[in-house]
C-alpha cells in the first residue's frame, strides 16, 4: 500500500507544504508567511510602559510593536505570573484587536476572543451578547437561555451571529465546544512558549494547497510547534484522523530527513526523468510574433 505524507515546515523564510508518495514528492508549494491578522495571537514583550496615556508597548514580532491600553486591559497573561504591576521586560499572551493604519501601530488586548461560523467566543468575559440583526425576541431569549447554559458560573461569554438565528441548538452547542477547546489549549500551552511565538490564528487548510484529504493513513509531519498544534486542533476531532506528528530533532532537520532540497532541485530541473529510464528536457522559450 502506497504511503501518503504531508511535510510543513520553514525554508527560506517561506511555508513549504509537500506532499510525498512512498517518499516521493509529489507537489510542493511555498507560501510566504501572512501579514499580521487581526485575531491572531502571540507572545509578546513589554517594550516600554507610558504611563500618561496609560499604555504600554508590546513586541510581537522582532520589528512589530503594538499599542496595549492599560485602562482597558486590566488582566495581563504573563508568560510568567507575577503579583505585580507590568514592566518592560514582561511577557505576555496578547490579540490583535486592530491593524496597524498608516503610521499607528496595530491595537493589542488580553481579552481572548475566537471567531466561529455561528459566534464568538470570550474568555475572560462574562457577557451573552446577540447580533442587532436577530429581531424575533423569542428567538433572542432562546439564545440568551442557551448561553447562560453554556457558559455556566464560568469566566466566559459569547456573542451569536446573525446566522445563529437558524441554527438549532445542537449544532451551536458543538461549535460552543470546540471554540472551548481552542481557548483552554491556549491557555495551556502559551507559558512554556518562547517569546514571539504565533499561538494561534485562524484555522487555514494546509492540505489544500497540495490537494491532499485529512483521511486515515495520511501522516501530517511538522516541525514548526504552531502548525502542530492548528493541525491537531483542527482534524483531531474527526472520527478517522490522518496521524499528525511533531517533528523534534534539531541535529537531524525534517528537511534532511526527507531529503527536500534533492527533491526540489529535481523539481526546478530541466530534466524530467522517466521509469524507462530515458528523460524529458523541458526548455523555456518565449516566441515574439510580429
Amino acid at each position: 500500500m502506497m504511503s501518503k505524507e504531508v511535510i510543513i515546515t520553514n525554508y527560506k523564510n517561506q511555508y513549504m507544504i509537500a506532499s510525498l508518495c512512498d517518499g516521493k514528492a509529489v507537489e510542493i508549494f511555498f507560501k510566504a508567511p501572512d501579514a499580521l491578522r487581526i485575531g491572531d495571537i502571540f507572545i509578546g514583550k513589554v517594550k516600554n510602559i507610558v504611563e500618561n496615556i496609560q499604555a504600554a508597548f508590546v513586541e510581537i514580532q522582532p520589528g512589530i510593536v503594538g499599542y496595549y491600553s492599560l485602562k482597558t486591559n486590566t488582566h495581563h497573561l504573563l508568560a510568567r505570573p507575577a503579583d505585580r504591576k507590568l514592566r518592560a521586560g514582561d511577557e505576555l499572551l496578547v490579540q490583535v484587536e486592530r491593524g496597524s493604519i498608516k503610521s499607528k501601530a496595530p491595537v493589542l488586548t488580553s481579552k481572548i476572543q475566537l471567531s466561529g461560523k455561528n459566534m464568538v467566543f470570550l474568555g475572560n468575559q462574562q457577557f451573552i451578547g446577540i447580533s442587532k440583526k436577530i429581531v424575533s425576541m423569542e428567538r433572542r431569549e432562546a439564545l440568551k437561555a442557551l448561553g447562560k447554559a453554556l457558559t455556566g458560573t464560568e469566566a466566559r461569554g459569547l456573542i451569536f451571529r446573525t446566522d445563529s438565528a437558524g441554527c438549532a441548538d445542537h449544532i451551536l452547542e458543538d461549535e460552543y465546544r470546540q471554540l472551548e477547546v481552542d481557548y483552554k489549549n491556549i491557555m495551556s500551552i502559551y507559558p512554556n512558549r518562547t517569546c514571539y511565538s504565533r499561538i494561534y490564528t485562524r484555522p487555514e487548510d494546509w492540505l489544500q494547497y497540495v490537494h491532499m484529504v485529512p483521511e486515515p493513513g495520511l501522516r501530517i509531519l511538522t516541525d514548526m510547534p504552531e502548525i502542530y498544534d492548528m493541525i491537531q486542533s483542527q482534524y483531531g476531532n474527526l472520527p478517522q484522523p490522518p496521524l499528525v506528528e511533531f517533528y523534534d530533532d534539531p541535529e537531524y532537520p525534517l528537511m534532511k530527513l526527507k531529503s527536500m532540497e534533492t527533491q526540489i532541485g529535481r523539481a526546478l530541473s530541466k530534466n524530467v526523468w522517466l521509469k524507462s529510464g530515458a528523460s524529458l528536457v523541458i526548455i523555456n522559450r518565449s516566441t515574439d510574433f510580429h
